[in-house]
């Protein structure tokens, strides 16, 4: 069969199309058939070219992607099999020293530094923003006494968080929403801290931590866990630097005076047990049938055969402390 080139063109973008759909929208994918009629009718799609935008449906493909980000899709996948998991609560006891339920870089001794560095006390109001499943918030809850409300765009894991803390009302609370956009009054918390959660593009973490920034009352603390990292070669080596981050940009962006705790080494000596404890417990994410599990946390790992090395190291790692002043 013979085609012209913009057919070959439409069958070799709708292939892409395909293949790039089921890495993005992973076990969440649903069937297309009526969408594009639907769309077109909408003015949101041409109606004679349903590869093609309209004005209208190209700003309204960039809101949902601002809420829907690939990352939407993978937590949704990531909490809905690791809430079952045992070897993921073995993986989380062994990492952090208790259950904290997450897949970051945080354990036991970081999230009390947290609790330590902002003075956290039981007359507080504080927030989390992308707080997983919940068991950081919990713990620092249940070991101060404050009032802690998580949120979290992943559904299942706020599902989860809320079906396990149902006795700890209303000290302890989660909402499924987008942090970037809290529905909360002005000046609604004493504390907000975020814990890798800041992702996303630099304009996105601007109006993320002018966010957070609105919602703490004056004189309150905001606390964010992040890093950098050196992806390929010949990246600047200061781009690891605190003020280089997107979070440092951020923060100075939005015009906010903070202090660093440098945490890079102990980061990398993290990052290096999380390898060891993924590998431990390969085959028995294994029989579980969550390989997906183990490779995404000995993809975010070190080689324990490296020692640090500050000069040479491909991360860091800083907890950002700023006092909100309105």
């Amino acid at each position: 069969m013979q085609f012209q080139e913009a057919e070959i063109q439409v069958l070799i973008a709708l292939t892409k199309l395909n293949e790039a759909a089921v890495k993005y929208f992973k076990g969440s994918l649903v069937e297309w058939d009526n969408a594009a009629p639907s769309l077109a009718k909408s003015g949101l799609i041409s109606s004679g070219n349903p590869l093609k935008l309209t004005e209208a449906g190209a700003a309204a493909a960039k809101a949902v992607l601002r809420e829907r980000p690939a990352m939407w899709y993978t937590y949704n996948e990531f909490w809905k099999a690791a809430r079952s998991s045992m070897a993921f609560k073995t993986y989380s006891e062994r990492l952090c020293g208790i259950n904290l339920g997450h897949d970051g870089f945080s354990d036991l001794s970081q999230i009390n530094l947290l609790i330590d560095s902002c003075g956290i006390s039981g007359e507080y109001k504080i927030l989390e923003a992308g707080c997983g499943s919940g068991l950081t918030a919990e713990y620092i809850s249940d070991k101060t006494g404050a009032s802690v409300l998580g949120v979290d765009y992943a559904a299942p894991a706020v599902d989860w968080a809320q079906e396990r803390t149902a006795s700890k009302r209303p000290r302890l609370s989660f909402q499924s929403l987008n942090m970037a956009s809290l529905p909360y009054p002005s000046g609604s918390f004493d504390i907000v801290y975020s814990i890798d959660s800041m992702l996303g593009e630099q304009e996105e973490c601007d109006e993320t931590v002018m966010e957070f920034a609105r919602a703490l009352k004056n004189q309150g603390k905001l606390a964010i866990f992040w890093g950098g990292f050196l992806l390929w070669p010949g990246q600047p080596r200061e781009e690891l630097l605190a003020e280089n981050t997107t979070v440092g940009k951020a923060l100075l962006n939005c015009g906010l005076k903070y202090m660093t705790i440098d945490l890079s080494e102990r980061h990398y000596r993290f990052m290096q047990r999380k390898r060891r404890v993924a590998q431990e417990l390969k085959s028995a994410f294994e029989s579980e049938k969550n390989d997906f599990l183990y490779d995404k946390f000995n993809c975010e790992s070190a080689d324990p055969g490296i020692p640090y090395d500050p000069a040479t190291c491909f991360t860091s790692r800083f907890l950002y402390l700023a006092d909100i002043v309105k």
